[in-house]
Formats: C-alpha cells, structure tokens, sequence
C-alpha cells in the first residue's frame, strides 16, 4: 500500500521560495476560466488549466498530511491513500460523464506507467547522484510488486475477454461469436465483477499493511509536529478538492479541441497528458524524498500509487460508469496493456536486488520516453 510521506518531504513545504512559486501558478485558475468563456483557444485554457491543477495537487496532497498528523498512523495512512490519486479520480469522473470512455482508460494505463516509469525513474536518478546507492525495503518491496502483479492480471483478463468474444478465431480456431449485444453485456458484467474484487482485494491490503502487519511494513519514527491545525487542514482539503473538481471539468471539456488543435490521438493525450497532470504531486514527492536518501518511501509512493489506480480508482470509475447508464468496461487497447505489462516488468527487474542507482532511473525514463513516442505515432 501507499505509504504517505512525511509533511516536510512534500514539494509545498520544501522551502518559501518553491511555496511561493506554487502560489503564483494558482493565478492560472482564473485564467483559465477567463479564456474558457471567451471561446480561447481550446489547447491554451487545457495548458493553463494543467498548470493551475499542479499546485493545487500540491496543495491538496499538503493538506491531507498534516491532516494525517492530527488523525494517528492507521487513520492517516488510509486518508493519504485515499486522498493520493484524488486528481486522477475527479478527472477521470468528469471524462466518464462526458462520454470519453478511451480517455479514461489511457488515463488509467498512463498514471500506472507514469509511476513506475517516469515518476520512479526520476526518483532513482535524482536520488542516485546525491546518493551511490540507495537501499529498498524487502517487505514492502515485494507486496507492492505483488499487487502490481495482481493489477495486470485483473487489467489484463476482461481485455482477453473481449478479444475472444468479437475474433474468436484469434485464439481458437472455429470458435462461435457471440451476438455483439451478448458479448458487450457479458463485457460488462465480468467488468463489475473484476471490479468488486480488485477493490475488496485492495482494501484487504490497507488492512494488512496498516494494521494487522503494520510492524512488517512501517518502521518507528518520532512523532511529528503538524505545522497547521486540524480545522485548517480539513478547510484546505476541501477547498482544494472543489478547485480541482472545477479544473478538471474544464480540461475534460477542452480535451476534444486539443486533439483537434494539435492533432494528437486519444491514446496520446491520456496516456501522457492527462496522466501527467493527474501524477503532479506524486512527482514532486517521490523525488524529494529520494534526495533524503529515502528511497524505499519513494518506491512506495509511485508503486503504491499505481497498485491504488488499478485496483481502487479503476473500479470505482467502472462502478460509476455503470450508475450513470453509461458503462465502461475493462476492455483496454492492447498497446496500453503491453505498456502496463512491460513498465511492471522492468519495476521488477531494477527493484529485485532491493538497491538502486541513478543508472537504473535513466533506463526506467528511457523506457518511458520509448512507449510515448509509439501512442504519440500510434493511428
């Protein structure tokens, strides 16, 4: 599970100068609002509209720590995983209700690659030139690959479902197709299904890690000093909440006329638009605590974060998805499960020996600069 950071190792209580600079970008909020209703150009307010959700991520991820300061270890590290992939969740909502069902789930495969990829790798690299080598947590290390292992697996079967149900041929040869009504309906259904157990498995797993086995996976710190009281934090949280909540209505009702802008495809723009907007603060801390020297808590917070994308917030967007009447299912591309396949394998490849190095990030960027440049070209 996620393992939430300490306060003073997220990107807002790094220093008066970056805090300073996160506040200034909070002026993109109106802009982007401003030129929305002008008639803007769609591809300036989705940009200015990126900018403003990243210091409200920032904000939000802040707000939730201190708040967990107040709340106790357990209730703490159930509200940061919670609170995590907040930006990921309400953009992704807002995308279902406007019918953009392709870029959600690019969305979805993006934020777990961006994780295991970009946001690790620049966790390793940054960390590795301050520091030779950096050491890994056993336990910790091994769950979190073990969920991600578990995230493939449930992306990955109802995506095969539907590949046999509409070319049957493909795998079996004179097979019977199934009536398209039929085979969607099934779809679906095994889409819930998948759901209801990935989000019962991944609550399994709070449980675990935070409680019943939770000398296995935290190590004693002296308590923390929270910097703002609880009524503050919980008036941030909410306020920053409801601002997201309004920035990602606006990139999702933009993201059409960016696409057309700048011709880029669905696949594109959620697997590394959207998914990189929606990873700001996991961004900002992971690397920041891997300049500490803590890179065991910067492995959990981008494996942790991406096992939470799989396996909480992509059921509960299938879930809303089908209370709306409009039901997405688990049918992803097969580059987007290729990608998510191959960003868990090489996560395993540089975490086993439970030590990493600058080296390690490069090649884990360079994979991922390799799989955007293919849906970048991708028809």
């Amino acid at each position: 599970m996620e393992t939430p950071p300490a306060a003073d190792g997220h990107l807002f209580s790094t220093s008066k100068k970056v805090e300073w600079a996160l506040r200034a970008l909070l002026g993109f909020i109106p802009v982007a609002l401003v030129m929305r209703a002008a008639g803007g150009d769609p591809a300036l307010v989705f940009l200015f509209g990126a900018i403003a959700i990243v210091p409200l991520a920032a904000l939000l991820g802040r707000a939730t720590e201190e708040y967990a300061i107040h709340a106790g270890p357990a209730l703490g590290g159930l509200l940061n995983a919670t609170f995590g992939n907040a930006v990921e969740l309400i953009i992704a909502l807002f995308a279902v209700s406007a019918g953009l069902f392709e870029i959600v789930k690019a969305s979805i495969t993006g934020s777990i690659i961006a994780n295991l990829l970009l946001i690790l790798g620049m966790s390793m690299l940054f960390g590795g030139f301050k520091h030779k080598t950096q050491v890994l947590h056993r336990r910790g290390t091994l769950n979190s690959l073990s969920l991600l292992t578990l995230s493939v697996i449930a992306l990955a079967l109802p995506a095969l479902y539907y590949m046999t149900s509409f070319t049957p041929g493909l795998f079996q040869t004179g097979a019977p197709q199934l009536p398209v009504d039929e085979a969607k309906g099934r779809l679906e259904t095994l889409s819930l299904v998948a759901a209801a157990v990935m989000v019962a498995v991944y609550l399994l797993g709070l449980v675990y890690s935070l409680v019943t086995h939770r000398h296995l996976f935290h190590e004693k710190v002296e308590a923390e000093q929270a910097s703002w009281s609880k009524r503050r934090a919980i008036v941030w949280m909410c306020l920053a909440t409801g601002a997201v909540a309004l920035m990602a209505e606006l990139l999702v009702a933009s993201v059409e006329g960016l696409r057309h802008t700048l011709r880029l495809n669905e696949l594109f723009v959620g697997v590394v638009l959207v998914a990189i907007v929606g990873n700001a603060a996991e961004h900002s801390t992971a690397i920041l605590v891997a300049l500490k020297n803590k890179m065991d808590l910067a492995f959990q917070i981008a494996a942790g974060s991406s096992a939470q994308i799989a396996l909480l917030i992509a059921p509960l967007i299938v879930f809303y998805s089908a209370l709306i009447g409009r039901p997405m299912s688990l049918d992803f591309e097969v580059f987007e499960l290729v990608s998510v396949i191959v960003a868990v394998a090489v996560a395993y490849a540089v975490s086993i020996d439970e030590e990493t190095s600058w080296f390690e990030g490069a090649m884990l960027i360079g994979v991922y600069v390799i799989i955007c440049a293919v849906f970048f070209l991708h028809a």
